[in-house]
């Protein structure tokens, strides 16, 4: 199934029978990626320059659903622990909005999910309880259709995948085997040729140096975030949780075609450390004109 629009196809593909939307992108996973990349910024007042939860609520209903229309667990969890950090980043007029936002629109929702969750929604509590079901080592999906071995060769294979790469040191620690290469593994029966783990990835790729050097240029952005967002500058709190959800979420997946968004994000960081430093700058000059 896919729509085609203008020539451009926007695939779909299935699990547990259930359509999972990729929109512009090749898999559902990377959609997710996406869509949480740009997630905290939707939550940024540009007029008043402050974090708002629902500054723009239908781009955050649309969001939402979108989001959950991808049935990728990580992308459940990312969204969850973004609007954590976001409320604990707002002011409290901020919070008192998004509660009151979130008491009018969840028991439409509930209800919603409540009398269709043998159809329609059915997907949607599958989605939400295969995260739970990661996160705490239950086994409610399955009750909406999940297939349980399914999900545990996933996280298995993850498993799998981290120790006899990483912990063995294969290949060799120092030379990666390069982007060109083909990853194929075979391991306690499992044939292992795709690398969902972006960090075992880099080190294939580009062995200790690569990843290390990708480690520390990561958090150089994310602290210089965080030290801006210590100075309340709160476009950088967005750039900060940004950075915390991504990380997270490349622990369980490549990048998947997302660092050339990355790299524009990283750009617009440093976009703001040198609009701050000219500030800086002018109002030296003025005080010097002053005196």
């Amino acid at each position: 199934m896919y729509l085609n629009t203008l020539g451009k196809e926007v695939g779909s593909v299935q699990r547990f029978d259930a359509m999972r939307i990729k929109g512009p992108c090749w898999e559902t996973n990377s959609y997710g990626l996406y869509l949480m990349i740009f997630f905290p910024f939707i939550c940024y007042d540009v007029r008043q320059k402050k974090i708002d939860l629902c500054s723009q609520p239908l781009l955050l209903v649309l969001f939402i659903v979108n989001i959950f229309l991808t049935g990728a667990r990580l992308a459940i969890g990312q969204l969850a622990l973004s609007v954590f950090l976001i409320l604990i980043l707002s002011g409290k007029k901020e919070v008192k909005k998004a509660l009151l936002f979130a008491g009018v629109f969840m028991p439409a929702v509930l209800l919603f999910l409540i009398i269709f969750r043998d159809g329609m929604a059915q997907g949607i509590w599958r989605t939400i309880f295969s995260a739970v079901d990661f996160i705490f080592n239950t086994d409610y999906s399955v009750r909406f259709g999940a297939q349980a071995d399914i999900l545990e060769d996933s996280a298995y294979y993850r498993e799998l995948l981290f120790n006899n790469t990483i912990l063995k040191n294969w290949p060799d620690p120092l030379l990666g085997r390069g982007g060109a290469f083909n990853f194929h593994l075979y391991i306690e029966g499992y044939d292992i040729k795709s690398i969902d783990n972006f960090y075992v990835a880099q080190y294939v790729t580009y062995a200790w140096p690569g990843l290390i050097a990708w480690i520390f240029m990561s958090v150089s952005y994310f602290t210089d975030s965080v030290k801006k967002a210590v100075k309340n500058i709160n476009l950088a709190k967005l750039f900060a949780i940004c950075w915390i959800c991504y990380f997270i979420g490349l622990w369980y997946l490549d990048q998947l075609q997302t660092f050339p968004l990355m790299m524009i994000f990283f750009a617009l960081e440093d976009s703001i450390t040198a609009k701050s430093k000219r500030s800086t700058l002018f109002e030296k000059y003025d005080s010097s004109l002053a005196e």
